[in-house]
């Protein structure tokens, strides 16, 4: 089992008839979409199964798509709708026969956007093409920036754990410090407290996992480092 990162990633190469070669590149892509506009993890593993593969048949570049994804996101379109409606912005400029970009462009050109996306590409996709055709200087930034996007997944995977062990240290401190407090007083209150912690000690004792936290992080960090590995092995063992 390869995880949802790992078969998300898998499937963009899918639909970009990209081989195993390209998963590290496709990873930093990704990593570094949430740097550069609003996007997650969650929010492009719902948008881009649902376009990837009519964006590489109409010929943009998997940093663009991404770029166009930040783009809406930091619009709030939901990640479903920022999918569909510009997978059917594709399908509609290819069933016209005419570039989609030319057509954004007559949108922006409009004294009327709404009414021109709406002839151009029904009312359900309006939203995004009047969006689209007034960010075209924002997507291009945000292609740049995809396009040096070289170790991008590292850095995101080191940073995450950086905070969830700096996280960890800081409640382990201000723990220490609680319960040095209550050991300092023989009040009712104090004694009444350590009974609570002990009662709860013991709770915790039945239905922590055996792992403890440290390994945990380890695990997760190791996972994150092996995910392009995985899915080269994968797609290499499907040739």
């Amino acid at each position: 089992d390869l995880g949802p990162a790992a078969e998300f990633i898998g499937g963009q190469l899918n639909s970009y008839q990209a081989d195993a070669s390209k998963a590290s590149e496709f990873s930093d892509i990704l990593a570094n979409s949430v740097n550069v506009s609003a996007t997650s993890f969650e929010y492009l593993s719902t948008s881009l199964p649902k376009v990837s593969k009519v964006a590489y048949l109409n010929r943009v570049e998997f940093t663009k798509l991404n770029g166009i994804m930040g783009v809406l996101a930091d619009e709030s379109i939901a990640a479903e709708t920022a999918g569909t409606g510009f997978r059917n912005i594709l399908l509609e400029s290819a069933k016209a026969g005419k570039p989609w970009e030319k057509m954004l462009q007559d949108i922006k050109n409009s004294t009327n956007q709404t009414k021109k996306a709406t002839e151009l590409f029904g009312k359900e996709n309006a939203t995004v093409a009047v969006i689209l055709a007034n960010s075209t200087e924002k997507i291009k930034q945000n292609t740049e920036a995809l396009e040096n996007s070289a170790g991008a997944a590292d850095k995101l995977a080191k940073e995450k754990m950086n905070s969830i062990a700096g996280s960890v240290e800081l409640f382990s401190s201000a723990w220490e410090g609680f319960i040095l407090n209550i050991e300092k007083g023989d009040g009712i209150i104090g004694k009444a407290i350590k009974k609570v912690i002990d009662f709860g000690t013991s709770i915790l004792g039945l239905i922590t996992p055996t792992r403890k936290l440290s390994d945990e992080l380890k695990e997760e960090q190791f996972n994150l480092n092996m995910l392009v590995q995985k899915i080269q092995s994968t797609n290499t063992s499907n040739e």
